[in-house]
């Protein structure tokens, strides 16, 4: 059984989801459009979980390196 997300975990999702469509954006990996419709999913997922968020909670995400690992000849 899954156990609901407290409101802290819901605020880093939340935080992460516009983030990322932020540096999508701004990495032309996301047209004008695309970003418009993303924001309305996410202004969607924050009004279902009631989720109220700061500049300062929303600057605090950070990418940190993930080791992956590749072999072109394996």
């Amino acid at each position: 059984m899954k156990t609901e997300k407290t409101a802290a975990e819901r605020r880093e999702e939340l935080a992460t989801l516009l983030f990322c469509q932020s540096y999508l954006y701004y990495h032309d990996m996301l047209s004008s459009a695309e970003s418009k419709r993303v924001c309305k999913r996410i202004s969607a997922f924050q009004d279902k979980h009631r989720i109220a968020i700061t500049r300062e909670q929303i600057d605090s995400v950070e990418i940190k390196s993930v080791e992956i690992k590749y072999d072109d000849e394996p």
